[in-house]
């Protein structure tokens, strides 16, 4: 028996047995510019999304386009979240990296870049490491306590849910990333998770406004050791992420219906060092 036709877009559950491919075409797609060149945009991938889909597949949603009798529906957009960091963080150490090839994604040198004429996924290197680096993402994967920002670790112990969310540029500014944080916050309040954090690329406003309108708020404490001076801001050599949180009770004042201005871009560009502590 054929499914019956859909209308518009619908949220459903991660399934692992079809999804992966379009999750992984949604992260190629909607990453910032700075980690859509090789090897940074797998490594990328197998920092912000695999992880959550493998570890914590309960939690994860997608975003499936409307299917009609001559096309099958596909994920155009995604949400992979996590109701506690530190469990995600401690089966990131015991299953998921042990999973991972080490000749593909090896450990990198402490301190300094591997030497190599032409980068590769095994053998990557920068002269001067960025935080969109292969070696400084390579860092990121096999440090999984990234997750519990140890500086401020009142973050997570307050906030400990943590997702990443994209949607594909079509299907943008109709209200379905707001759906897709709802659905996932439903999720992990049934859980027991009291509230969430997110880091999204400092300077992108447009994104801030659309977090901000469903009760996001900027972390309580400077987190660059005082380099920026702001509230729940982080700067590095190159790069600045916001560290925004949110309890699970829902969007508070100004919640807006699907398709009034929503930024669908999720964090607002992945990979640009929102991941790392970089104190």
């Amino acid at each position: 028996m054929s499914p019956t036709p859909q209308s518009e877009p619908f949220i459903r559950p991660y399934d692992p047995t079809t999804d992966d491919p379009a999750i992984e075409h949604i992260f190629r797609e909607t990453c910032d510019e700075g980690v859509k060149s090789e090897p940074t945009c797998t490594i990328g991938y197998h920092i912000w999304a695999l992880p959550y889909t493998r570890l914590c597949p309960e939690t994860c949603f997608v975003l499936v386009s409307p299917y009609t009798p001559s096309a099958l529906a596909t994920s155009v957009g995604y949400i992979l979240g996590t109701p506690s960091a530190s469990h995600l963080a401690s089966a990131w150490s015991s299953t998921y990296l042990p999973s991972l090839p080490s000749t593909l994604f090896p450990p990198p040198p402490p301190t300094s870049p591997i030497p190599s004429d032409k980068p590769t996924l095994s053998n990557p290197q920068s002269l001067t490491p960025s935080p969109t680096s292969p070696t400084t993402l390579l860092r990121t994967l096999h440090t999984p306590s990234h997750l519990l920002h140890p500086s401020h670790p009142s973050l997570v112990a307050e906030y400990p849910g943590h997702f990443h969310i994209n949607v594909l540029p079509p299907y943008q500014g109709q209200g379905w990333g707001r759906e897709l944080i709802e659905t996932w916050m439903r999720a992990v309040s049934a859980l027991g998770c009291r509230g969430a954090h997110l880091g999204m690329v400092e300077g992108n406003k447009a994104a801030e406004g659309f977090y901000g309108r469903l009760g996001f708020k900027r972390w309580r404490e400077v987190m660059d050791g005082g380099q920026s001076g702001e509230s729940g801001v982080q700067r590095g050599k190159g790069w600045g992420t916001v560290w925004l949180f949110r309890g699970v009770e829902g969007m508070g004042e100004g919640e807006e219906r699907r398709g009034e201005g929503e930024e669908g871009r999720g964090e607002g560009g992945e990979g640009r060092g929102e991941e790392e502590e970089g104190e």
